[in-house]
């Protein structure tokens, strides 16, 4: 390898880390989807039903702050389109967890796309499970990706 494109390689593993910015709007989306999720969950289990069994306010609102903070984590998600997943796939570094961690996300969307729109009845139930179980499950995928990465970067010289 050429000493231009050793050097090339190594500004795209450079670029490939998130900047502070960046990374803390990321985490701070993901934070918000993960804990108006969990907070929904807990309304609507912990809390239940009242005497006439209308559910709890709190489980209300937990549902329209997961749908906003799920618009900012979609953006956040797209940006990482731009630089950080065409320069890892490039370099091939931790594709198998990346490609994990998209997954999960795509499949989030899908099915939280599915319970605002399409899920009848019968489905809903399903649905809503699956998205909230894999959904409180996925930081931890994300947090083992971000784990992995940090670990295959190198060492500054």
């Amino acid at each position: 390898m050429s000493k231009s494109h050793q050097r090339a390689v190594e500004l795209l593993v450079e670029k490939t880390a998130l900047g502070a910015r960046h990374r803390r709007w990321l985490y701070a989306a993901l934070a918000f989807a993960w804990a108006t999720g969990a907070l929904w969950v807990f309304a609507h289990f912990a809390l239940g039903t009242g005497a006439e069994g209308e559910r709890h306010p709190l489980e209300a609102w937990a549902l329209k702050l997961h749908g906003a903070a799920a618009f900012g984590f979609l953006v956040a998600l797209g940006s990482m389109f731009a630089q950080h997943i065409p320069r890892a796939w490039y370099l091939r570094r931790n594709v198998a967890s990346g490609i994990c961690t998209l997954s999960v996300a795509a499949f989030l969307v899908a099915t939280g796309y599915a319970l605002y729109y399409f899920a009848l009845d019968e489905a809903h139930a399903v649905v809503s499970t699956l998205h909230w179980s894999v959904g409180l499950a996925a930081i931890a995928l994300f947090w083992l990706h971000v784990a992995l990465g940090r670990r295959a970067r190198p060492k500054a010289a």
